[in-house]
This record gives structure tokens, sequence and C-alpha cells, in this order.
């Protein structure tokens, strides 16, 4: 049988309701969900679940991920997410912001990370993804008529790992590259 084909209200209802308020945080009196947690929950249900942000070319033919923008005291910029869930895509912009929500003049690359990540949360939640926080709900709907899953089942497999294979990582000589390098290869 042919697996059934995930329409947007399927994924819009699988991820609204997601209570995600004990991964939200709190910063200037907002609450904000973290990506890392927005991206393992959305996961969870849609593993094949990509994102990908804009790219913009400056004047002198450089690629960034911010679009500078003028402005009279100095440059303020934004940015872009593309958010891919089952052949289902929405786009999302937003300025590069302070904790404050303010767009922040002559940012640096910490600005514009974090901008990124906020900007991939927005563009989750207009799957469903902690929505209600934008909206100043405190808790995600409920849908009484859903009779079946949403989602296709995910099946997960534990590989063990030999650690007899594991060796710290060194120069062809053998010495280590750091001497106190801890990282672990396999070999």
């Amino acid at each position: 049988m042919p697996a059934k084909k995930v329409t947007e209200k399927n994924i819009w209802r699988t991820l609204s309701v997601i209570d995600v308020n004990k991964y939200k945080e709190e910063k200037g009196g907002l609450d904000y969900l973290p990506w890392a947690h927005a991206v393992a929950l959305t996961k969870e249900h849609y593993p094949t679940m990509r994102y990908m942000f804009d790219r913009f070319v400056d004047g002198n033919g450089n690629s960034q991920f911010v679009n500078m923008l003028p402005h009279d005291k100095g440059w303020t910029g934004i940015v872009g997410c593309t958010v891919e869930i089952e052949d289902h895509t929405h786009h999302m912009i937003l300025p590069v912001m302070n904790y404050k929500m303010q767009a922040t003049l002559n940012p640096n690359a910490k600005d514009i990370t974090n901008s990124l990540m906020r900007c991939l949360v927005k563009t989750l939640a207009m799957f469903g993804l902690g929505h209600y926080l934008y909206t100043g709900d405190s808790l995600p709907n409920e849908y009484e008529d859903v009779k079946e899953p949403l989602v296709r089942p995910v099946t997960t497999k534990t590989i063990p790992i030999d650690t007899s294979k594991i060796k710290p990582i060194a120069n062809s000589d053998g010495t280590p590259i750091n001497p106190n390098q801890t990282t672990p290869t396999l070999s």
C-alpha cells in the first residue's frame, strides 16, 4: 500500500499541538523557543525536514547571509530562511535584531547568526511549531477530530560502536596533532 501523502494541514496539526512551554526561554520580557529544541522537535516528526538560509550578493559579488541596508548612522540588515517539510515549503524574513526585538545598527557576526536562528524558528512556526508563542497564547491548540496518525512512523536503529577502534587524532607519523587533543576518530 503506498504511503499516504502528508498534507500541509497534517503538518500543522502535528506541530501546532506540541507543547513547547517546557523548552521556551525568556529574554527581555519575551518568550522564545531556542532553535535547537525547535529543530529537534520538528525532526522527531519529520526527520527529512530541511532548512536553508538566504544568501545575498553585494555590489562586489560577495555572497553573504545578510542583506545589508543603509541607515543614516551605518547599516542594518535582513536575513531569510526557507524550511521544507515533506515537499511543503515556507519562507520568512527577519530584521537583524537585538534581544529587545529592535533592529540592530551595524550588527556583528553574532547578531547576524542569532537572527538567522530566530528566523529559522519563526519559519518553523509557519508550519505550526510554537506558533502560539507569537499569538500570546499560553497553550497550543487541540484537535479532537484527528483520528489517525498525521505523520509516517519513524523507526530508529541503534548501531553499536566498537570503542576499541577509537584512537586520538594523529599525524601520519603517529604523533598527536595537538598533545591536548581529546577528540577521537574511528579507524
